[in-house]
C-alpha cells in the first residue's frame, strides 16, 4: 500500500465509520415494510451523499472512500435484508461519489 493510499483511507476512516453505524444499526428500527422504505430509500442514502459531501469538502475526491462504503454496505445482506437489496450497495457508493463530487466542486471554488 502506497503512503498515497493510506492517507486516503485514513481521511475516510470517520465518514466509513458514520457509514457502518448507519448501515448496521438503523435496520433494528425497521418494523414494518414503510419503515423499511424509508431506511433503504431516503435515510440511508442521505447519509451516503451527506458524508460523500463532507468529505468532499474536506479533502477532495476520495474513490478510495466510495468503493469501500459500497463494500462495507454487503455484509448487511446477510445480517438484515435478503440478497434483493445488493442493489443498493452500488447505488450508495453512487450517490456517496456524487456527494464527494460536489463538495470537492465546492471546496476547488473557494
Amino acid at each position: 500500500m502506497t503512503s498515497s493510499m493510506k492517507t486516503s483511507l485514513k481521511k475516510c476512516l470517520p465518514y466509513l465509520a458514520v457509514a457502518a453505524l448507519a448501515f448496521y444499526l438503523l435496520p433494528f428500527v425497521i418494523r414494518d415494510t414503510g419503515s423499511g422504505m424509508l431506511i433503504l430509500l431516503i435515510v440511508l442514502p442521505a447519509v451516503c451523499l451527506i458524508l460523500g459531501f463532507l468529505l468532499g469538502l474536506r479533502s477532495d475526491i476520495n474513490l478510495t472512500f466510495v468503493v469501500l462504503l459500497g463494500i462495507l454496505f454487503l455484509p448487511t445482506l446477510f445480517l438484515h435484508y435478503n440478497s434483493s437489496a445488493w442493489v443498493y450497495a452500488p447505488a450508495y457508493a453512487l450517490l456517496a461519489l456524487a456527494g464527494n463530487w460536489l463538495g470537492a466542486l465546492l471546496l476547488r471554488r473557494s
